[in-house]
């Protein structure tokens, strides 16, 4: 649902001499999108802009410069990091084929023609279901129908994982967000320890958070590279309501109506919504950076 777009810097050249392609960039890419850009060639965003900025010489004109350098700083934002620290002294077209060797890209998008499935140009993407990725899908309230459209989104996991639930201490959830970890060992950024953080709230059916963290220890993989927190909240009057149930990570995030206690039957269905850049700092604030709500337990 949330893939990975390794992008030719020769777009982004590109698209930083009109106004138009510059527009929608910021409306198509990065966080709130479908559609997160690769740190590729580099590891660090950092890095990245460095190796982005160098190449701000070819353009000629200043606004074009000034473009060019808002849509770098822009990356900063739902950047897919990964494993990689190449040299960048070959060709961009040539690195990214054997990057994608050693780690598929979900999407390439490349300023020439690459003969692999999963490259695009400027003159193929618009007819491509590559890149014409939906922002809401209706997913089955199924493990298998779960794991096949957040997949994708897990692997892009940096530094954190979130899981928002209010019921989320329920076996069948539980379960879910076990396998959902899971796929942490695929992630693009395997040196960083992933933190994983479960929030869910208090009434008179929830589990210990003691509880809470050893059932999914019960069912992760031993070799992954994390460290969870379990959270247990409880409303007070002047708060917002916690309600709704979201799967955050460094890049963005996906709101899942339903939430994780599923059902596994067929018939049933629930939506995965893309949150928007506004919705997804909104939640990222109050559940990350400065907990709005009563912390009743923490393990």
């Amino acid at each position: 649902m949330i893939k990975e777009f390794a992008l030719d810097p020769a777009l982004l050249l590109h698209w930083a001499k009109n106004e138009r392609d510059f527009r929608e960039f910021f409306r198509e890419y990065g966080r709130g999108t479908p559609r997160h850009i690769s740190s590729f060639p580099k590891k660090k965003f950092s890095k990245l802009r460095s190796y982005l900025i160098e190449k701000i010489d070819s353009l000629e004109s200043e606004h074009s410069k000034l473009r060019y350098t808002e849509m770098v700083q822009a990356l900063a934002d739902g950047l897919a990091c990964r494993s990689c620290e190449i040299p960048t002294t070959s060709n961009w077209v040539d690195l990214v084929q054997i990057e994608n060797q050693i780690d598929p890209f979900d999407t390439i998008l490349s300023s020439s023609e690459i003969n692999l499935e999963s490259a695009l140009t400027l003159d193929n993407m618009y007819s491509s279901e590559l890149w014409n990725l939906p922002s809401q899908l209706n997913i089955k309230r199924t493990q298998e129908d779960f794991l096949k459209h957040l997949d994708s989104f897990v692997k892009t996991t940096t530094n954190n994982l979130v899981f928002i639930d209010a019921f989320c201490y329920q076996s069948r959830a539980l379960d879910l967000i076990s396998n959902l970890i899971n796929l942490l060992e695929q992630r693009k950024l395997k040196e960083n320890t992933v933190k994983v953080q479960i929030f869910y709230r208090k009434n008179s059916n929830s589990k210990d958070v003691r509880y809470v963290k050893s059932q999914i220890l019960a069912n992760i993989k031993t070799n992954l590279n994390i460290d969870i927190q379990i959270n247990e909240l409880q409303l007070s009057s002047g708060q917002d309501v916690f309600h709704n149930r979201y799967i955050l990570n460094d890049c963005g995030g996906i709101l899942l109506p339903y939430g994780f206690d599923l059902s596994d039957q067929e018939c049933e269905t629930d939506e995965a919504i893309i949150l928007s850049k506004e919705n997804y700092d909104k939640r990222w604030g109050q559940f990350i950076e400065n907990l709005k709500f009563e912390l009743v337990d923490q393990y």
